[in-house]
């Protein structure tokens, strides 16, 4: 029983670790292009303006064109990507593992079940099948318990 204690906990652990990552992920691909769409923003309007130099208009224009595109393409992939997906999927498996390491915790100091460690894994595998896509830095990580601090 203590052995599925610890297994539970380290995939808790692990799914906590996945939701951080994606959670990154996601920061990494809409920060940058909220960025961008703001200093797109700043240089059409200086393309429009009048105080502006005509040979700096033109590069203004160049550079709303070059930003909006980048933006734009930061944001398909985010959307494509789902990271916020992802991160959220990973959240309900990290509480669906703390709701499982309750239940063993509950049947270890009062045993009543007799399937119990065959319930508890069909769970694992249904919150595993619902939750695929392990990031590989956390598939790579040879130190357990290793995170970032976002």
């Amino acid at each position: 029983m203590e052995r599925l204690k610890e297994k539970v906990e380290k995939l808790e652990s692990n799914y906590k670790y996945s939701a951080k990552m994606y959670g990154r992920y996601n920061r990494l691909m809409t920060i940058p292009s909220i960025l961008i769409t703001s200093f797109s923003s700043i240089f059409s309007f200086l393309s429009s303006s009048a105080f502006v130099d005509e040979n700096f208009k033109n590069y203004c224009i160049v550079s709303v064109a070059l930003l909006t595109t980048l933006s734009a393409t930061l944001q398909t992939v985010n959307s494509s990507c789902e990271f916020s997906v992802k991160k959220i999927k990973f959240l309900e498996a990290t509480c669906s593992f703390n709701l499982l390491s309750d239940k063993i915790f509950f049947e270890i100091q009062q045993p009543d079940s007799e399937n119990f460690i065959l319930d508890i894994e069909k769970e694992i595998e249904k919150i595993k099948s619902d939750c695929k896509f392990i990031p590989l830095e956390l598939k790579n990580n040879k130190e357990p318990n290793r995170y970032i601090f976002l």
